[in-house]
């Protein structure tokens, strides 16, 4: 599965290039940076394939493409330090 993550610190912004493009496909899942539905979202992900990266975010922002295994589900979260974006596969704590 491609996950978009942001690769650098200051956090996950999308350009208003690559809104117009993702709000020009007919998405189900709202535009929720926060949301892994949406980071993982095939559509999202082609954009920013397609932009390579470049004008698909503003500011310090760089996004980038993750794939992480299959088998992992949707078991898994992005952890953010600082913006910068790492996917982590979710276990068990008490």
């Amino acid at each position: 599965m491609k996950v978009v993550v942001n690769s650098n610190y200051g956090g996950f912004q999308l350009s208003k290039k690559a809104i117009e493009l993702l709000t020009s496909q007919e998405v189900d899942i709202p535009i929720d940076n926060d949301c892994p539905l949406f980071r993982s979202n095939p559509i999202l992900v082609k954009i920013i394939e397609d932009m390579k990266g470049l004008g698909s975010s503003v500011g310090v922002s760089v996004l980038t493409i993750k794939e992480i295994p299959d088998d992992v589900g949707m078991n898994w979260h992005i952890y953010e330090y600082d913006g910068w974006e790492t996917i982590h596969e979710n276990h068990r704590s008490w």
